[in-house]
C-alpha cells in the first residue's frame, strides 16, 4: 500500500543520491531507470547465512581472525601505526554497515557492483551472484565477489573504451551501464593495508590467494594509481596510511552471502557543464 511505496520512495531517491551525487559526478552521471530486483528465494537464503555466520561467530571450535594479534613490523612504533591503519579502515566499514542486532556481530551493507552489459544483470537477476565467474585472479583475496560501498567506484566495471575498463569521467558522452545494488552480509573481516603489500607497491600479496584464516570477507580503502609498468590502464591499490580513499573494495567468497537488490541503469551526459566538471574529475 501506501506505506511500501512510501519506502521504495525512499529507497530510489538514495540510490540515485549514492550516484548522481557522489563527488566529481555532478553533471556527468544521470541515473536512466532503476529496476526491482527483489527475490524472496535469495533473500531467504541470505537469511540462513546470517543464521550460519552467527553460529560460527559464537562457536569455540571454529576458527577465528587471528590478524588482530600478528606484528606487522619489527619496529614497536611502526608496528602500532600498522595495527592503527587496520583499525581505521574497519573502522570505516562500521560506518556504512549497520548491525543486523545488537547481540551478534554480522553486519550488513548495501553494495555496489559494476556490470559489463544488461545480460550480467539479467544473470545475476536470475540466480545471484557468482564467485567463480572472473578470467582474472582478484587483487585482494580470490575466489570472490568484489563489490563497492561507493557506486561510483562500482561504475568503473561498467563503462569500457576499446574493450576496457574506463572511469566514468572518461567514457563517452551517451555511454550506459549497470551496476547492481545488493545487501551484502558479514561478520570476520579482514582489513587489507599497505601492510599487505611487502614485496611490491604495485601488487597486494594476497592477489590471487583464497580469504585470511577465519575470515568470511576482505576490505580494503583503495586509490587511483597512475599507469606503471605494462598495465594498460590505471589501477587502484591500498592507500597509504593517512591517505583519503577514491574507492573501496569488499570480497565475499560465500554467494548467499550477497543479495540483488536493484539494478542501476547509468549513462553520462554531454553539454557544457558536463564537460567542464569531466576536467574537474581527471585532477
Amino acid at each position: 500500500g501506501g506505506v511500501l511505496k512510501s519506502e521504495l520512495r525512499v529507497e530510489i531517491d538514495r540510490l540515485v543520491d549514492a550516484v548522481e551525487g557522489a563527488p566529481g559526478a555532478r553533471d556527468i552521471l544521470k541515473v536512466r531507470k532503476i529496476y526491482d530486483l527483489r527475490n524472496e528465494s535469495l533473500q531467504q537464503m541470505q537469511d540462513l547465512a546470517v543464521q550460519t555466520l552467527k553460529a560460527q561467530a559464537n562457536s569455540e571450535d571454529f576458527p577465528k581472525p587471528t590478524w588482530p594479534d600478528e606484528a606487522l613490523a619489527e619496529d614497536p612504533v611502526k608496528n602500532a601505526l600498522c595495527k592503527r591503519d587496520r583499525e581505521e579502515a574497519l573502522w570505516m566499514l562500521h560506518q556504512v554497515s549497520q548491525k543486523i542486532s545488537d547481540k551478534e556481530p554480522v553486519r550488513r551493507a548495501r553494495v555496489f557492483h559494476g556490470c559489463g552489459n544488461e545480460s550480467q544483470v539479467r544473470s545475476i537477476n536470475h540466480s545471484g551472484f557468482a564467485a567463480h565467474v572472473a578470467n582474472t585472479s582478484g587483487w585482494f583475496g580470490d575466489p570472490g565477489i568484489y563489490l563497492s560501498t561507493m557506486a561510483t567506484y562500482a561504475l568503473r566495471y561498467s563503462f569500457r573504451r576499446d574493450g576496457r575498463f574506463v572511469e566514468f569521467w572518461d567514457a563517452p558522452p551517451g555511454t550506459c551501464g549497470f551496476i547492481v545494488a545488493a545487501s551484502a552480509v558479514f561478520s570476520q573481516v579482514y582489513p587489507v593495508t599497505r601492510a599487505d603489500y611487502t614485496q611490491d607497491s604495485n601488487r597486494c600479496d594476497l592477489k590471487g590467494r583464497r580469504l585470511k584464516k577465519g575470515c568470511d570477507a576482505h576490505w580494503v580503502r583503495v586509490r587511483r594509481i597512475p599507469l606503471h609498468g605494462d598495465e594498460p590502464i590505471a589501477t587502484y591499490h591500498s592507500v597509504y596510511p593517512g591517505e583519503s580513499p577514491t574507492g573501496t573494495e569488499l570480497v565475499i567468497t560465500q554467494e548467499a552471502h550477497v543479495v540483488p537488490e536493484f539494478a542501476i541503469e547509468v549513462r553520462t551526459e554531454d553539454g557544457t557543464a558536463s564537460h567542464a566538471a569531466r576536467e574537474i574529475a581527471r585532477i
